[in-house]
């Protein structure tokens, strides 16, 4: 995992790339933020990779604002949440987005946003 954490930091340095990576020991999600043309450049290269099967794209469209803007690969273990914290996780997410006026921003960012905030309490964050 640090070789493939350092190699995707120094590329999306590169290719002015932010965002996070969860893994939860059989399952990766991601999410990245950057220019249109640099995203969709990375996104091929995932999906012609081998290595990567059932592969699946959320959400994808235009943001006003990075939500991870230091990170140029966030990571998050996320195999020590049980099923009831991922639950207080999402319902946290959605108590959030009912508190703000950002139309833009989806469930998906709050929940990774959630994640980042609260790295601490829930592992080992890069």
């Amino acid at each position: 995992m640090d070789a493939l954490l350092e190699k995707s930091r120094s590329k999306n340095a590169e290719n002015q790339l932010t965002g996070m990576l969860c893994f939860d020991g059989k399952v990766f999600i991601q999410i990245l933020e950057g220019p249109v043309t640099q995203i969709e450049a990375t996104y091929s290269k995932i999906l012609s990779d081998s290595r990567h099967g059932h592969i699946e794209q959320i959400y994808s469209g235009e943001i006003r604002e990075r939500s991870f803007n230091d990170w140029y690969m966030g990571y998050q273990f996320l195999s020590p949440l049980t099923g009831a914290e991922l639950e207080h996780a999402w319902k946290e997410c959605e108590a959030r987005l009912a508190q703000t006026e950002n139309d833009t921003e989806t469930r998906g960012v709050t929940f990774f946003k959630f994640l980042r905030d609260n790295k601490l309490r829930l592992g080992s964050t890069d």
